[in-house]
């Protein structure tokens, strides 16, 4: 629960104690019966238990959004006396974050309200939704307030600025412009011409004149790649409509639960499509939305971003404002929209009246009493401005340190220059006239502020240059005084002048040299950053961090307090290494050290501050640098190092930083989860699960005191494949679909689509359609499902489970393709009679019908037709003919587009043949079109320009395209996966499989691949698809180089990769002593594996290569061996390991179970414990087979399914239990007889022995048994139920399992009488936890938890003695692992 709390809201709570406690211990002193009390002492004003608890709070309630609410009426006493109980003084915590308000209200009344119009329920619901639009911040990965750079550039403006732009007749017209035609409004300026504090000032104009929710903004900022993201971007305006619009917050909140943390991270595109089109341009805001956008050009992607703006449709009215400097690019991509976008330009004239109000301004408060010398300064400064802001500014403060006498003023007038570049040279020539200890600290700071991949906060900066200069008196005034007014300090914030500065300074200024290095200063960065990390103090202070917290906050807070420069240095040192030279020997044995002793220890920061993308990001910037390196041998390495005799000096230290790349990348995938909720199990938990040859398992196998030890890991490196699912046996998957947190599975024949998570791979419900269902897909935000049946069509909330809605399909036709329309109640369907229909889902009635005017023309029903994105065009395709786009508009029925492939451009004739379309998918835009053809040529056919590129190369049978469309993935016939990075079609990842692929797709953040063959689900993660190019949620364009040569890094050679995985194991069992295990596999083989090697040590028989062995026994003795597969045949073999350590098998018997019943099947053996008899047991029938004799003994059938399992008696080798969800039954071996049945009854865990006290069952009817196990002492039969497939309908699997106690005990003495009862004891807690139940060892219970943790039993334990159990947390030496696989001692 606790990980669940966001925020606490106090109402007149005490925090500072209250002076009314001495008065309540007087008034009990004085009655009878009663004494004052120690504790009500300590409730006193600033009493020392208050101080202690406020500071004790203190330190752990930085996460939370706190709010306190006190009194500000007094309350009635006895005897009629009326005191303020809690007022301001003492209900407020005065904590930096914390929010407070007063209610209109007593002590009495402070929680209790009148109606919703209340002004104290007003203000606290008020404060409620303040709380919740807290929460959407680091989900959508919001860094900073956005309202701070509005403060920050409107603060270098006076008043009235900016009141010419208010006064244009274009501003004017876009803003009154009631049709909102003119949308866009689009004005440029040259640098240093105030935008930015125009914008700012813009903004304040609209909050001030309109409503001041209905102004949203974002200034683009260069050097900074986290603000000049277009994701960014479009996440902070979401974030600010969310902050004032509660129905779009709503929303947003679900589309967050649907997708995950995954938005943070997402490109920029599927940020438009998910949240702007497929939420906020679906609402009816109520008032028009301003967006004031500043700095445009400085965007990493102009043109896309500009592209979504002016093809935007949106429900409310929304005006945009875009300012930028001048240019051609951005001037063309808003003129092809003719009217829907404004120009307009800033002039010299339009910025003179606001520059001479800011010199006035200087001016006068720093010579107050010359009105004669001011009036001249301001003439001649204003003289030479020329519009620019920026030279004004840096002018005066020039003069600034010169205003002593006329004479030094009229001085330094004259040496001023007159251009931006004159001046910062002369800027530049201060900072290299000091004395060289401050030339060494001036360029060191510039290094920083240049360099740095955000700004630095004035604690970070000096905490990165203490070890260097020892400790500054004040850094602030240090910065003013030797950085010649290039770097200014905003707040805590250190940053450069303006963007041209930083140009400036990384610039060669014709033969001198820059001053700041752009690639020497990013190798000083990172080797401080390195060195600060490569610290052993850090294994301690982690220590002692608390892991659990509550989600989706840095749990490392109060570290950064005492140790600021933590939370850059974590994040951003491989940013730094990636841009470094990579002729460096010391930055290569900074690297060397830190991942030779350190990176453990970085892993579990990086896991403590919730922020586990780094790692990824971190190896891609790790894989660019080492490219580089590679690259740039033998020239400017062999410089730096003399080449060896073998190999050159460092090719061992890339070797080694390579494998950690690729291991950063794997420790996401596959322990992700893990980490986040257990950070220090990278220590001990993680490295022995990792393959052998991995670096970060041979890294933990020098660990000393490790926890566990695995044997048996088969693989020797990393796999792609992350899991295989099997959708049921003899089912076959037909189709799979990625939804944010879920992804989903057709079973066609069954009509069932199965909800996996995306983040476990576990399942968690399936949705029965009731027909056979041929097509199946989701909303664009993830939440939603529709199946196409063979007469209905139904659509569900995949979240619950629940059908939302159900009607019929046009008889007549069937449906080709489906897709949600503007809305979720909308839905759009091709039919294969070439009509187009919209339905309203909630009453399914037909709302709107297009059909081409050609279809009974050509050739029957067509091969393929697909929607367009937007759904106003479709694909469509005939046996023989073209493929032809229509625009499904009935209003304007245009002639269809034709695709014509170079080798069919001969044909003419209506009779001619032309090459047959298989399949078609259409670019995220729009705007084009990918067609697979029978002979696999794919053709990319760009409507737009209505040009075709071929491409022969692919050998593709299905293919999919990502959500931004930046990559394709194909099938072939062979089981080959193929991804292509667009538009040119370059192969990025090839993985070779052997099975038949039904069905491809692409996860949310194209970093996963889902593929369906026959009954397996396989999901794939291969690092490659981590691409350079893709890592924008820092902003940061990989696409070239940090020194501006534009030389492309995100192209690399294609990486291949082969499916390991082999045959599947299907049944497992094991040798009771423990040095041996058995396997059956989906190609029907048996075989005995060694424990400790993992390698096969016999072969014990094959059932045949199109058969699954689904269920194994092995028997106490370890003697006999018995398996059955899924056709129904029984294998058993008597076994005897000889002294050479090597196992004798011999033949049994070999049966089928049943030739009168199809699809039956064993899936349970049991021996008698004398090994004499061996119960199979089936759905609808029970045999017991004599194993002296080898023949069938008896058999029993049932009417119904089997719903229960079966077990030896604890205390009699003669009886067996056969035990159901509310029933145990007692057979006897000898004849199979039913002796008596017991009710299961389920006690309080509190109950004594003899005085339980039955309560109602929280089994169900529907669950049935799945799985029994009994412990050492024999006193406990765990007892484990769960649904049927069918019921599961909850939200998650989580507590879908559960896992009982039953006491054996019960089952002792004489024959019972059917009025006695077996008791069970629930353990809910551990039900919670389980996702697989695996059996018992001695006294503790192994299960495989959600997080699909290993069988490990190192846990809490579940005491029951005396009738009473007692829940014990961890041990203290295993308190701060917590390892999330656990077994509970029962006893």
């Amino acid at each position: 629960m606790i990980s669940r709390v966001h925020g606490i809201v106090f109402l007149s709570t005490p925090h500072r104690g209250s002076s009314h406690a001495s008065s309540l211990n007087t008034l009990l002193s004085v009655m009878v019966g009663t004494s004052n009390k120690v504790y009500v002492s300590e409730l006193e004003s600033n009493s020392t238990s208050i101080e202690d608890l406020n500071e004790q709070f203190r330190t752990v309630c930085g996460p939370l959004r706190l709010v306190s609410i006190y009194e500000t009426l007094p309350t009635r006493v006895p005897p009629g006396i009326k005191k303020l109980i809690v007022g301001k003084d003492t209900g407020v915590l005065n904590y930096p974050k914390e929010i407070s308000g007063p209610a209109d209200a007593d002590h009495h009344t402070i929680c209790k309200y009148r109606s919703r119009v209340d002004d104290n329920y007003i203000l606290f619901i008020t404060f409620l939704k303040q709380i919740s639009r807290d929460l959407m911040a680091p989900f959508l990965g919001i860094v900073e307030n956005p309202v701070e750079d509005v403060q920050k550039f409107a603060s270098q403006g006076l008043q009235g600025s900016g009141e010419w732009l208010r006064e244009r007749k274009s501003f004017q017209h876009w803003l009154s412009d009631p049709t909102g035609e003119n949308r866009l409004f689009c004005l440029s300026g040259m640098p240093g011409t105030g935008k930015s504090t125009l914008a700012a000032m813009t903004v304040r104009h609209l909050q001030q004149a309109f409503l001041a929710q209905s102004c949203q903004f974002h200034f683009f900022l260069e050097s900074q790649p986290t603000k000049k993201s277009v994701a960014y971007c479009l996440r902070s305006i979401a974030f600010q409509v969310a902050s004032t619009h509660d129905v779009f917050a709503e929303q947003l909140l679900r589309l967050h639960q649907d997708v995950g943390d995954v938005l943070s991270s997402q490109k920029h595109q599927t940020i438009w499509a998910k949240i702007f089109e497929g939420i906020l341009f679906k609402l009816d805001v109520g008032y028009t939305l301003h967006w004031v956008i500043d700095a445009v050009d400085e965007s990493e992607n102009p043109q896309a971003f500009l592209k979504f703006l002016s093809q935007m449709q949106s429900y409310s009215c929304i005006k945009i404002m875009l300012l930028s400097r001048p240019s051609k690019d951005i001037t063309s991509a808003l003129a092809q929209k003719g009217k829907a976008a404004i120009f307009d330009t800033i002039s010299v004239r339009d910025t003179a009246a606001d520059i001479r109000g800011y010199v006035r301004s200087v001016v006068a408060e720093a010579l107050p009493a010359e009105s004669l010398i001011r009036e001249e300064i301001i003439e001649r400064i204003l003289a030479r401005t020329e519009g620019s802001f920026l030279w004004a500014r840096l002018a005066l403060d020039r003069l600034h340190h010169d205003w002593h006498t006329l004479g030094d003023i009229q001085k330094a007038m004259d040496v001023i220059p007159k251009d931006m570049q004159s001046l910062y040279r002369n800027m530049l020539l201060s900072i290299k006239n000091q004395e060289p200890r401050l030339q060494d600290i001036a360029q060191r700071i510039l290094t920083w502020a240049t360099c740095s991949f955000r700004p630095m906060r004035v604690v970070e900066l000096q905490a990165a240059l203490e070890p260097e200069f020892g400790g500054f008196i004040s850094l602030k005034d240090t910065i003013v005084q030797v950085c010649g007014h290039f770097v200014r300090v905003d707040g805590d914030s250190v940053t450069l002048i303006h963007a041209t500065a930083r140009r400036f300074l990384v610039t060669p200024d014709g033969e001198e040299p820059e001053l700041i290095s752009s690639r020497g200063g990013h190798e000083t960065l990172a080797k401080a950053c390195l060195r600060y990390l490569s610290d052993d103090r850090w294994r301690r202070i982690l220590s002692q961090v608390p892991q659990a917290d509550t989600e989706h906050k840095d749990r490392l807070s109060a570290v950064y307090e005492s140790h600021p420069l933590l939370s850059y240095a974590l994040n951003y040192w491989a940013y730094h290494v990636r841009h470094a030279p990579v002729s460096s020997p010391e930055l290569l044995q900074h690297l060397k050290l830190f991942f030779a002793k350190h990176v453990l220890c970085w892993i579990q920061a990086v896991a403590l501050s919730r922020s586990l993308r780094t790692l990824p990001l971190a190896s891609q910037y790790i894989k660019l640098y080492l490219k580089r390196r590679k690259r740039a041998r033998p020239s400017s390495l062999d410089a730096a190092e003399p080449r060896g005799e073998t190999s050159a000096p460092g090719d061992n230290e890339v070797q080694f930083l390579e494998r950690w790349a690729v291991d950063l990348i794997r420790l996401l995938g596959k322990f992700g989860s893990n980490l986040a909720e257990t950070p220090s199990s990278i220590f001990k938990h993680i490295p022995p699960l990792c393959p052998r040859d991995s670096i970060i398992a041979q890294f933990g196998a020098r660990q000393d005191s490790a926890l566990i030890r695995v044997a048996g890991i088969s693989s020797r490196n990393w796999d792609d494949n992350l899991a295989r699912l099997s959708v049921g046996q003899d089912q076959t998957a037909s189709k799979v679909r990625c939804s944010g947190v879920y992804f989903l599975t057709l079973v066609s024949a069954s009509g069932t689509i199965i909800v996996w998570s995306a983040e476990t791979c576990e399942e968690l419900r399936r949705l029965e359609h009731g027909e056979w269902v041929v097509l199946f897909e989701t909303n664009g935000t993830g939440s939603m499902v529709v199946s196409s049946g063979r007469f209905t069509f139904k659509i569900w909330d995949i979240s619950t489970g629940n059908l939302l809605h159900s009607f019929n399909k046009l008889p007549e036709a069937d449906p080709m393709h489906l897709a949600f329309g503007n809305t979720d109640t909308d839905l759009v369907v091709a039919y294969d009679d070439c009509s187009i229909v919209r339905y309203d889902a909630q009453t399914g009635t037909a709302l709107a019908r297009f059909r081409t005017d050609k279809s009974d023309k050509l050739r029957g029903c067509p091969r393929l037709m697909v929607l367009s994105p937007d759904r106003t065009q479709v694909v469509i395709a005939f046996r023989g003919r073209p493929v032809f786009v229509w625009e499904a508009n009935v209003d304007a029925p245009n002639p269809p587009r034709r695709c014509i492939r170079a080798a069919d451009e001969s044909r003419s004739d209506e009779n001619d043949v032309y090459s047959a379309p298989e399949v078609a998918v259409w670019h995220p835009d729009g705007d084009s079109l990918f067609i697979l053809y029978q002979d696999t040529v794919l053709v990319h056919w760009n409507l737009i320009e209505d040009e075709r590129e071929e491409y022969d190369n692919t050998e593709a049978r299905e293919m999919v395209i990502n959500s931004d469309g930046t990559l394709l993935l194909t099938s072939n016939n062979r089981g080959v996966l193929s991804v292509w990075a667009l538009p040119k079609l370059n192969l990025v990842y090839r993985l070779h499989g052997n099975e038949f692929v039904r069905d491809i797709a692409f996860s949310p953040d194209s970093q996963r691949i889902y593929d369906v063959r026959d009954s397996i689900c396989s999901v794939w993660e291969p690092d490659a698809l981590v691409r350079p190019d893709d890592i924008d949620r820092h902003g940061d364009n990989l696409s070239s180089t940090a020194d501006g040569s534009g030389v492309s890094e995100a192209v690399s050679e294609p990486v291949y990769s082969q499916d390991k995985s082999g045959s599947a194991i299907t049944a497992l069992a094991y040798e009771r002593g423990g040095e041996f295990y058995c396997c059956g596999r989906e190609d029907g083989t048996v075989a005995i594996h060694d424990m400790l090697k993992g390698k096969i040590s016999r072969k014990v028989c094959t059932h045949g290569p199109h058969a699954d062995v689904i269920s194994l026994a092995w028997s106490p003795s370890g003697r006999y061996l018995v398996s059955g597969d899924d056709m129904g045949k029984i294998i058993a073999k008597k076994l005897r390991l000889k002294e050479d350590g090597k196992w004798a098998v011999y033949p049994v018997f070999e049966a089928w179970i049943a030739d009168d019943v199809a699809d039956e099947v064993a899936d349970q053996f049991l021996f008698s414990p004398d090994e004499t008899l061996l119960l199979i047991s089936t759905r609808s029938r029970d045999q017991i087979w004599d194993l002296a004799s080898r023949t069938l003994a008896l058999e029993r059938t049932r009417s119904g399914d089997r719903s229960g399992q079966w077990i030896n008696d604890p205390f009699d080798d003669s009886r067996l239990l056969f035990v159901e969800q509310n029933r145990v039954h007692i057979h006897n071996w000898r004849d199979f007889e039913k002796e008596t049945t017991l009710d299961i009854i389920t006690t309080d865990p509190t109950d004594q022995a003899e005085e339980a006290t039955p309560r109602p069952s929280d089994i169900t009817s529907t669950d049935k048994v799945q799985a029994l196990s009994t412990t050492h002492s024999r006193r406990f039969i765990v007892h484990q139920t769960s649904p049927e497939p069918w019921n599961m309908r909850s939200k998650t699997n989580r507590g879908r399992n559960q896992i009982n106690l039953l006491l054996a005990a019960d089952l002792q003495g004489p024959a019972p009488t059917p009025k006695e009862q077996v008791r069970r004891r629930s353990l809910p807690e551990l039900s919670a936890r389980t996702q697989l139940f695996l059996g018992t060892y001695r006294e503790k219970i192994i299960f495989i938890d959600h997080q699909n943790w290993p069988p490990i039993s190192v846990s809490m334990t579940v005491r029951v003695s005396n009738g009473r159990r007692h829940l014990h947390g961890w041990t203290r030496s295993l308190r701060e692992q917590k390892a999330p696989c656990v077994g509970l001692e029962a006893g």
